[in-house]
C-alpha cells in the first residue's frame, strides 16, 4: 500500500502510512474533517476580530474579510455568521458646501457650487448675502440665511427696485375732521400714509371745522348788557360773579370793613361774606386798642384802658402844651406850673412806676406797647408789630 493520510471522523485522528509505518496523530476537540489530510483549525462558523471576520471552511479557516465597506450610509459590524451591513436612516446635511445624502443605505454627493450651503441645512443655497433684493409680485425679496424670503412691505409703502418706499396719500399734519362730540380730530399721520391720527382737544376747548383746530368756545354775549350787582357776563346770563375776587370786600353792618369777615362766590354765582377765623382784626377806629374777632363782629379788646393809657386829651387845663409826650409813648416834660397833683404825667415814660393820667399803675400801666404776633394785632398809634410788641421797643 502506497503513502496517505486519512481523516477518521468518528476518533478525530489522522492515519498516516509511511512507507508501510502507520502513525495516528489526535486532532483534539476540532477533530479533522472526511477526506482531510489535517487536522480542523476551526468550528462550524467564524470568528470576529474587532470589525474582522475570518471564515471556517470545512474546519479550515479561510482569508479574513474586513466588514467596514467605506460606505457612510451603512451601519457595519462583524457576527459569527459573516459581516452585517444595515442602512442608515435617510438624512441629508452640509459637508464642505455641498450636501451629502444617504438614501436607504446609498451616499449621494449634491455639488452646491459658488452659494455652497450652510451648516445644519438640508439643501444648497439659492442666494448669497450679495444677492441683491428684488420685487416679486409687490413683495420685496431678499436673501436670507441662503434662501430667498419674500415680505410685504409697510402699510403706505410699495416694493420700488428691491426696496420698500413710501407712498403719502396725504400731507403730515393735515387736519382730517372733527369728532362728532368735539373732543377731539383727526390729521395725516407724520409719514403720510394714514388720515386717521386722533389728536385730543386740551380742557376747556373743542373742534372747530372752520378752524381746523381746537379752540376756546366763545361765551354767548348777553342783551342787552349786564348792569348793576350783576354786572358779569357768563354765557348770555348776568351774574354777581364768578370768582370769589368778583365780590369786592366784606362789610360788617356795624363797623363798615370787617378783618373777621371774607367774601366767596357762590355755586349759583351770587356774592357772600362768612367769618373767616381769624382771631386779631383792626377796626380802624382811633384809640380803643387792639381788638379781636368775635362771633359776631371785630371789637377792640379794652377800649376804656386803652384810651385812658395811651390817649389822654389833646391838651391839659393845666400844662400848657399838649400830652405829646403819653399820647405818643415818647418822653416829655410839662413846663412850669405843674400841679402837684399832676405831675407825674408829664414826665411818665415807658417802664417808669408811678402815675400815667392820674391813674396808678406800675411800669406796664405806662408802657405804650401792646403783645402781639402780627401787625393786624396792633392799633392805629402803633400799627407796626416788631419784636413782639407793637410799636417794637419805644422807650
Amino acid at each position: 500500500m502506497g503513502n496517505r493520510t486519512t481523516c477518521d471522523p468518528p476518533s478525530g485522528t489522522l492515519e498516516t502510512c509511511n512507507n508501510g509505518t502507520r502513525q495516528v496523530t489526535a486532532c483534539g476537540q476540532l477533530g479533522c474533517a472526511p477526506g482531510s489530510t489535517i487536522c480542523n483549525n476551526c468550528s462550524g462558523t467564524g470568528q470576529c476580530n474587532g470589525n474582522q471576520f475570518t471564515p471556517c471552511n470545512n474546519g479550515r479557516s479561510g482569508t479574513p474579510i474586513n466588514c467596514d465597506d467605506g460606505n457612510q450610509c451603512t451601519n457595519d459590524s462583524c457576527s459569527a455568521n459573516g459581516c452585517q451591513r444595515s442602512p442608515v436612516p435617510n438624512r441629508a446635511q452640509c459637508v464642505n458646501g455641498d450636501i451629502q445624502s444617504c438614501n436607504n443605505g446609498t451616499f449621494g454627493n449634491q455639488d452646491c457650487g459658488a452659494n455652497g450651503c450652510n451648516p445644519g441645512s438640508t439643501s444648497c443655497n439659492a442666494c448669497t448675502a450679495n444677492t441683491a433684493p428684488s420685487c416679486v409680485n409687490g413683495q420685496r425679496r431678499s436673501c436670507v440665511n441662503g434662501q430667498f424670503q419674500n415680505a410685504n412691505c409697510p402699510a403706505g409703502q410699495s416694493c420700488q427696485g428691491g426696496n420698500c418706499v413710501t407712498t403719502q396719500i396725504c400731507t403730515p399734519g393735515a387736519f382730517t375732521a372733527c369728532a362728532a362730540n368735539g373732543a377731539s380730530f383727526t390729521q395725516c399721520n407724520a409719514a403720510g400714509t394714514a388720515t386717521n391720527q386722533t389728536v385730543n382737544c386740551a380742557a376747556g376747548t373743542t373742534c372747530n371745522t372752520a378752524q381746523q383746530r381746537c379752540v376756546t368756545p366763545q361765551p354767548a354775549a348777553c342783551n342787552p348788557p349786564c348792569t348793576g350787582p350783576n354786572s358779569i357776563c357768563r354765557n348770555g346770563t348776568c351774574v354777581q360773579c364768578l370768582v370769589d375776587s368778583d365780590c369786592g370786600f366784606p362789610v360788617s353792618p356795624n363797623f363798615g370793613f370787617d378783618a373777621c369777615l371774607e367774601v366767596f362766590c357762590q355755586a349759583n354765582n351770587t356774592c357772600s361774606q362768612r367769618r373767616n377765623g381769624a382771631t386779631a382784626c383792626n377796626d380802624f377806629l382811633n384809640c380803643n386798642g387792639p381788638d379781636q374777632c368775635t362771633a359776631t363782629a371785630c371789637v377792640p379788646i379794652d377800649p376804656a384802658g386803652f384810651a385812658q393809657r395811651f390817649c389822654p386829651p389833646p391838651t391839659d387845663t393845666v400844662c400848657t402844651q399838649p400830652f405829646a409826650g403819653c399820647r405818643e409813648g415818647t418822653p416829655a416834660t410839662c413846663p412850669p406850673p405843674v400841679p402837684q397833683n399832676l405831675g407825674a404825667n408829664c414826665t411818665s415814660r415807658a417802664g417808669v412806676a408811678g402815675n400815667c393820667n392820674g391813674v396808678t399803675a406800675g411800669s406796664a400801666g405806662c408802657d405804650p406797647r401792646f403783645p402781639c404776633r402780627t401787625s393786624g394785632q396792633c392799633n392805629e398809634r402803633f400799627p407796626t408789630c416788631t419784636n413782639g410788641f407793637c410799636g417794637g421797643n419805644i422807650q
